[in-house]
């Protein structure tokens, strides 16, 4: 009988701490914000990777336009440009791309968190794989004000162009 006693207290210690590890874990979420952003910020916003220093090193991007259900992944060096249109389908957390050109498919989970490794942007946009053989972690900033503020004005998408409404 003393062993199912103490056997009890254990269990009840173990369920209170898992309580309250999960009421501090949510009100530190409510009070301070989560480390994940909205995964709605993935659209309509440059994703670009750090400014090469060589004229042979890429610079990458990826834009994802939700009017439309594209996107683009973009790379270039001082001497090369290339970029692929996508067709998406998404939902939460999960993008699905087709590329018309090839014909390919890829299924890529992504999440979007504040960051702040690479000033001076905000936010890092980590993808499980990245379907075009690009980097795996893009960055942007949280606002066109302080895009502009930078000099990223030109990579700005205020709106989609109705050049790319094809269908």
């Amino acid at each position: 009988m003393r062993k199912t006693a103490r056997k009890r207290r254990w269990v009840i210690a173990l369920v209170a701490v898992a309580l309250l590890g999960a009421f501090f874990y949510g009100a530190g979420a409510l009070f301070f914000g989560s480390s994940d952003d909205d995964p709605e910020l993935i659209f309509d916003r440059t994703w670009l990777t750090p400014v090469p220093e060589g004229d042979r090193e890429f610079l990458h991007a990826m834009i994802v336009i939700r009017a439309y259900d594209m996107g683009l992944f973009y790379k270039a060096s001082r001497y090369r440009v290339e970029e692929e249109l996508f067709e998406l389908d998404h939902d939460a957390r999960t993008l699905k791309m087709r590329f018309p050109q090839t014909g390919r498919r890829a299924t890529v989970r992504y999440t979007v968190s504040a960051c702040d490794d690479m000033p001076p942007f905000e936010l890092c946009l980590d993808l499980n794989r990245n379907p075009w053989g690009g980097p795996r972690r893009y960055y942007a900033f949280r606002d066109d004000e302080d895009a502009e503020d930078h000099g990223f004005g030109p990579f700005l998408l205020h709106r989609p162009s109705p050049l790319l409404d094809r269908r």
